[in-house]
């Protein structure tokens, strides 16, 4: 990205954590000091994080205070219930989102913003996997 007063260019790195729910369950404590250190010191050097995950169903309390407190910005589609969507955003309304890319964001200020993201199906990701893969 561009330096905004620079006109430098400055690297950064974007750490993606996929499915990281099993991962807390079976080494919660470390995974919450690495995840915290990843997220909170990182950001600090250029290493943003990105967790994705799926809520277990009858799940409640997935995101620890710490994990939350490391990551202020989060985004939610479609969740099953209130309670998930209290627990991910500290607000409910992700119970009522749409399927194809409604998507609630959850600001460090503490806004609820509505968005409508892209839906892509599974043909449209494996079509542009094989056309890369070509390159």
């Amino acid at each position: 990205r561009e330096g905004m007063h620079t006109g430098s260019w400055s690297t950064c790195i974007v750490a993606v954590v996929a499915d990281f729910n099993p991962f807390l369950h079976m080494f919660e404590r470390e995974a919450q000091d690495t995840l915290y250190a990843l997220a909170h010191d990182g950001a600090k050097v250029g290493i943003y994080t990105v967790l994705a995950t799926e809520i277990p169903p009858n799940c409640k309390g997935f995101l620890s205070g710490v994990i939350k407190a490391a990551i202020p910005s989060r985004i939610s589609l479609h969740l099953s219930s209130r309670v998930h969507s209290y627990d991910l955003l500290d607000s409910p309304g992700a119970e009522s989102l749409l399927p194809k890319g409604d998507m609630l964001i959850s600001t460090p200020a503490h806004d609820i913003i509505r968005i409508q993201g892209p839906s892509v199906s599974h043909d449209e990701i494996q079509r542009v996997v094989e056309y890369l893969q070509k390159r």
